[in-house]
């Protein structure tokens, strides 16, 4: 009773009378030893909010965001800050004031105007920054700089035997780049060997290479690279280009979702993943979604896990050119790298005015060859109308026209094109070749039911100089069956010479149904396709054994021309480093029984100051280094993709959204006991081409992670919790995951916890066992009115 009563007394002084008189206060050492209260944190008690005089790293907030950690001191009351920090902060340079340079370091002071909070108890610093002051006025931070040198690879091997013939290849896609201080510097190229018993040939080529930097709002490029040259050929040049910083893109597509999880998004156009991103909980609205063009229809697909939820049909007639009114202009020279490497110089302009004047103008000049176009794309309400004339002078002094005019009004488009006779592309009328069309006319309709039934219809008439012109009509259907999906595909082409009946009509019809055994699921797919005197049918069943590994079983079988069959069984998997997909299958033709192995990986590799790190996706131009501080497998995620750590914790996160707002968030799930990770959620916004760095701190503690199941919709993850005495037990760390020192669970059993915000409501944790195994264990509070 005599130690409680100590106890009490020494902290009514920490409390009440320190904080006034603690220059003249003296506390018994021994008594203070005897009830664990060291030195340091009666110090800490007594000047909880007074940043130490000595050098402290510090967790740092901008308006209530958490910016990044570093080290500060005080001197006379005041903050100082290290130059890493002044440099990362985003604050502008008229807020910082130097202080004199202590151990060869640089240091600053902040504007008064600026208030700074520390708190000792969790090493914080809050800092109160008016929007003057701040170079991104969300107050997020801006990355910039950073190094950074990768290969992005994706392999195709496979060995084929079958009666006397038996033969080997190899073919890969490389990519290698290098991003220094926001500048980027990439070099495609392609390897592909074969070898059977007679000989073996190797082909390594490099297609291009060259350095890009954007300088505000020009992005400048050298080397040998790929032009649009607003369409006459151009290809390859080995040159440079100027252009306006928001790229070359022409066609975007908005979408809105209402989304009831964290879900994924997937924009497909012509069978391309286009654009991927994840979305949150609870409204999403995307804008500017670059597509490829203008002639097909996009389709979205919504997935969680992996698994589609949802899917939604883009019609072309909704795909627009406006991107908030931005002017978009290139220019480039140089020399083209195939036919007759002539000297070649273009520009271009485009600028969108209002919704019915969005003009547009591309010229080109190369060795006896001019080319203009002019064009201009009018929008009002559900109703767009596209027109576009080139002119051009080929190498042969001969002169063409090009008309090309599209119409759509909501999900209907006609398109109508008109070539004239000597219309000709760089360097085609040297070798005699011109464009062998005439003219095309289209009519095309896409149309969404209800019940999630969609469906489109396109006729389209040809005309050629040099053959017979003919009619195109096609149709497809995809409606869901319960939960299986139908597809539905005919194609109608009218006869050329030569030609029988059969030739005139293509079947396609595809069956996909979803199948689930107890708590296993799988999918079996099936296509039926028929064109002229030969049909084909194939059936998979594949069947996920984890969350990155599937197995695939599937027949194919030939019919008519050509019979065959064949039987395979595919190993797909995801790796941290790698992707992966191994297959064996056996096939009997004609000519026998035949044996094919194949494997096909994909990845990236990356070097940087962090070290190695694989990654199994595709490096893009911005990308980000994770380091987590756990040697551990652990999940992160970003605005548009989401990556496992490597074995040491470290993880590639690539696309990161050039200039605009992103997030890296690393999951407290999958954490080892006792491990918890302090601010694990980063807001920032990075400029193109930069490598930002994140290293996220760890605290060792016996603390537990609660996850919150049924918890009241009026409790919020800024609620702190507090005993019956006043001490701090529970506070969220992330999504219903709360944090609590372990010796606290017999106390939240019996007494429960309460939040300041709710002060008549008492919440005591469900008294069952819990399990030990589980890294966040998932627990019931019972809330009552007290």
């Amino acid at each position: 009773m005599q130690k409680i009563y100590y106890v009490v007394t020494v902290i009514f002084f920490l409390i009440f009378i320190a904080p006034v008189r603690s220059e003249t206060l003296h506390f018994d050492s021994n008594l203070m030893a005897a009830n664990g209260i060291t030195s340091a944190q009666l110090d800490n008690a007594l000047n909880q909010h007074v940043m130490p005089e000595r050098e402290t790293e510090s967790d740092i907030y901008i308006n209530g965001k958490y910016i990044l950690s570093g080290r500060v001191f005080s001197v006379k009351n005041a903050a100082v800050y290290s130059q890493d920090i002044k440099s990362k902060a985003g604050i502008k340079a008229l807020a910082w004031s130097p202080y004199k340079a202590r151990n060869g370091s640089k240091y600053f002071y902040l504007d008064k105007q600026i208030q700074a909070k520390f708190d000792r108890a969790n090493n914080t610093l809050r800092l109160l920054v008016p929007v003057k002051y701040l170079i991104n006025p969300e107050g997020k931070q801006r990355l910039s700089g950073g190094n950074g040198a990768f290969i992005n690879y994706n392999t195709y091997a496979y060995r084929f035997s079958g009666g006397e013939t038996s033969l080997n290849s190899i073919n890969t896609d490389y990519e290698a780049g290098i991003n220094m201080k926001n500048t980027i510097i990439r070099s495609h190229g392609y390897y592909s060997s074969f070898s059977n018993r007679n000989a073996r040939t190797a082909v390594n080529t490099i297609r291009d290479g060259y350095i890009e930097r954007d300088y505000q709002n020009v992005r400048v490029r050298a080397g040998r690279t790929i032009v649009s040259d607003g369409g006459f050929g151009t290809g390859y040049i080995d040159g440079a280009i100027i252009s306006s910083a928001n790229g070359n893109a022409t066609a975007f597509v908005n979408f809105n979702y209402e989304a009831a999880e964290t879900l994924t998004v997937e924009f497909w156009q012509n069978n391309l993943l286009l654009w991927k991103q994840i979305i949150q909980k609870g409204h999403a609205e995307l804008r500017n979604i670059p597509v490829a063009g203008f002639s097909d229809d996009v389709r979205v697909l919504v997935k969680r896990d992996g698994q589609i939820v949802d899917s939604r049909i883009i019609s072309r007639a909704q795909i627009t050119s406006d991107q908030d009114g931005n002017a978009g202009y290139y220019a480039f020279t140089g020399r083209t790298v195939s036919g007759s490497r002539s000297t070649v110089s273009g520009a271009g302009f485009s600028r969108t005015l209002n919704s019915i004047f969005a003009p547009s103008v591309a010229m080109v000049t190369a060795s006896g060859y001019r080319g203009l176009t002019v064009s201009n794309t009018a929008f009002e309400k559900d109703f767009r109308f596209r027109s576009s004339l080139t002119s051009v002078q080929n190498e042969k002094n001969q002169k063409g026209l090009s008309l090309d005019v599209s119409g759509s009004y909501k999900n209907t488009s006609l398109n109508f094109s008109r070539n004239s006779r000597h219309f000709s592309y760089i360097d085609q009328a040297r070798l005699g070749n011109y464009n062998a069309q005439r003219s095309s006319i289209g009519l095309t309709q896409t149309q969404q039911f209800s019940y999630g039934v969609t469906g489109s219809i396109s006729l389209t008439h040809y005309r050629f100089y040099d053959a017979p012109g003919f009619n195109s009509l096609s149709g497809s259907l995809n409606l869901p069956v319960g939960k299986a999906s139908l597809g539905v595909g005919v194609s109608y082409m009218s006869l050329s010479p030569g030609q029988t009946q059969k030739d005139k009509i293509s079947l396609n019809l595809f069956l996909s149904l979803p199948l689930s055994f107890n708590k296993h699921s799988a999918n079996w797919r099936s296509q039926y396709y028929t064109y002229g005197n030969r049909a084909r049918l194939s059936n998979s069943l594949s069947a996920p054994v984890s969350k990155n590994y599937t197995v695939t079983a599937s027949q194919m079988r030939t019919s008519g021309a050509g019979r065959s069959e064949s039987y395979s069984l595919d190993n797909a998997v995801i790796t941290p480093y790698t992707t992966a997909d191994v297959s064996l299958s056996q096939g009997r033709d004609a000519g026998g029984v035949s044996q094919t192995t194949a494997a096909y990986l994909s990845g990236a590799v990356a070097i940087s100051k962090e070290g190695v790190i694989f990654s199994p996706n595709r490096i893009g131009n911005t990308w980000a280094v994770v380091d987590t501080g756990v040697h551990h497998y652990l999940d992160v995620a970003s605005l548009q993709s989401s990556a496992v750590t490597n074995h040491d914790g470290k993880a590639i996160i690539t696309p990161v959204a050039e200039g605009r707002n992103d997030f890296i968030r690393v999951s407290p799930e999958g954490l080892p006991s006792g491990v918890i990770i302090k601010n694990n959620v980063r807001d920032f916004s990075a400029v193109r081409g930069s490598v930002p760095f994140f290293k996220f701190g760890i605290a060792d503690n016996r603390s537990m992670l609660l996850k919150w199941s049924h918890k009241p919709s009026d409790i919020h993850q800024s609620d702190l919790f507090y005993d019956g005495s006043g001490k701090l037990i529970a506070r969220f760390i992330d999504k219903d995951i709360l944090l609590i020192d372990e010796k606290d669970i017999g106390k939240l059993e019996s007494e429960g916890m309460s939040s300041p915000t709710h002060l008549n409501m008492q919440c005591k944790l469900s008294s069952r066992r819990l399990n030990q195994q589980e890294s966040i264990k998932n627990v019931i509070f019972n809330c009552h009115a007290s």
